[in-house]
């Protein structure tokens, strides 16, 4: 749950545009385009999602803190840049 409190997140603070059956691949990749610093970071919070969420992985404390750190970074961004597809 984690990781979709960081795309709500990004989506409520105008740096992206969530959409109807945006899985969390793409979500991470569209999310990286509007905050450069963090694009490294969140393929892996989405790999971490689908492995929790649909394979029954259990995260690590390592997973949520992680997650946790990932969260903090994106409220700390303040300038929201939307990208070309946030249209959609």
């Amino acid at each position: 749950e984690r990781f979709r409190a960081v795309i709500a997140e990004l989506d409520e603070r105008g740096f992206m545009a969530v959409r109807p059956g945006m899985t969390a691949d793409e979500a991470a990749q569209e999310a990286g385009l509007a905050v450069p610093d963090l694009a490294s970071e969140l393929p892996r919070a989405a790999a971490l999602f689908d492995a929790a969420y649909y394979g029954g992985h259990e995260a690590s404390r390592d997973d949520d803190r992680r997650l946790r750190a990932l969260e903090t970074a994106i409220r700390d961004s303040s300038r929201p840049r939307l990208t070309a597809d946030s249209s959609r």
